[in-house]
């Protein structure tokens, strides 16, 4: 028994060491994302009506009428519309397996939900009485050949679009088929969306329409839209919906979204490595009756404040080493503060002295 303990004392602190430096990595790495949003500004505003021979090669942003070279729909229910790209979901009413593991060992549970990634029941530790039958067709991209803004075309399959739009599904956009529409699901299955049956199948579509004011950040060249490339690293090849107003807002949001998320996930792994790291201390108050509960609630209090402090110094000192400016300024600072502290110092002796 004090084997076992021992190995998981071992493997607790060496996945904590992992998790924390794990950490680290995403939180340094995270300082220096780069923030489109700024790229995009430094663009030139250009009007989308007719090409600007004179802009061959320049970094622009071009507002105007996102349109599609022709209609886009599948083979299966979606008839041909005025979208720039369709994806296809297609979902299963199916088991999942899920896995249980706590001090005690291993246990399996199954669960029926929707998913469009089905597993195969042969794979699963206990398959009689959870068969999930196979999908009958997948799911899809279908893009235009060709898309515009304004008078500026570019090729869908690398630029990158707008998010899709949950598309409505009536008959008119729908094809003619034996399966009922529910709650923009087409539906194939034998039970019914509120009360499913395993093997039930359900489809919906999601979309980015043309006819939509959109701007593109790109290098234009002649007539067409190419990437743009700053330092050979960053990329930006990007249509948004709305004027150029709205789409450096979107961008800016998205960085500071993405910024933040990393930074807590950050602390979320930092968190759980200083747990596992302290988590013998739990085998300590476990011999004190009455107070093992207790003792875990401390032991994640006092890793949660270690966490923050040490994920605070990660992100303070990845986002010096990646600014340059705000580097120099702080470094300015701090000589600053130690000559005025020597002349002070010099000051106040010189005075004794007197």
């Amino acid at each position: 028994m004090q084997k076992r303990q021992r190995n998981t004392v071992w493997l607790r602190v060496g996945g904590g060491l992992l998790l924390m430096l794990s950490a680290f990595i995403a939180l340094w790495t995270n300082e220096g994302r780069v923030n489109l949003a700024d790229v995009a500004r430094r663009s030139q505003p250009l009007p989308a009506e007719t090409v600007d021979a004179a802009a061959t090669g320049e970094f622009v942003s071009v507002t105007g009428q996102l349109t599609a070279a022709e209609s886009v729909g599948d083979e299966l229910f979606l008839r041909a519309g005025d979208y720039v790209r369709v994806e296809r979901q297609v979902e299963m009413y199916a088991w999942i397996e899920e896995e249980h593991s706590d001090e005690e060992g291993t246990s399996y549970t199954y669960e029926p939900d929707w998913t469009s990634d089905v597993p195969a029941s042969a794979g699963f530790l206990n398959p009689e009485g959870h068969e999930n039958p196979p999908l009958p067709f997948a799911g899809g991209t279908f893009l235009t050949s060709r898309a515009a803004v304004g008078a500026y075309a570019f090729d869908p399959a690398n630029m990158t679009l707008p998010r899709n739009q949950r598309l409505p599904l009536t008959t008119a956009v729908v094809r003619e088929s034996p399966y009922p529409i529910v709650e923009d699901f087409v539906y194939l299955g034998e039970g019914t969306l509120a009360n499913p049956a395993i093997g039930d199948v359900r489809v919906s579509y999601w979309v980015v329409p043309a006819n939509m004011l959109a701007t593109a950040f790109a290098r234009v060249q002649a007539d067409t839209l190419q990437p743009y490339y700053q330092n050979d690293k960053v990329t930006l090849y990007r249509t948004l919906l709305g004027d150029r107003v709205a789409a450096l807002n979107q961008l800016q949001f998205e960085y500071r979204a993405a910024l933040w998320g990393v930074r807590f996930a950050g602390f979320l792994l930092m968190w759980g490595g200083v747990a596992l790291l302290l988590s013998p201390l739990n085998l300590l108050w476990g011999w004190l009756p009455g107070l093992r509960g207790l003792g875990r609630w401390v032991t994640g209090l006092v890793s949660a404040v270690i966490a923050g402090i040490l994920s605070l110094i990660t992100i303070l000192i990845g986002y010096l080493a990646h600014n340059l400016l705000a580097l120099i300024i702080v470094l300015l600072l701090i000589a600053g503060g130690a000559v005025l502290w020597q002349r002070r110092s010099q000051a106040q002796i010189g005075a004794k002295l007197g």
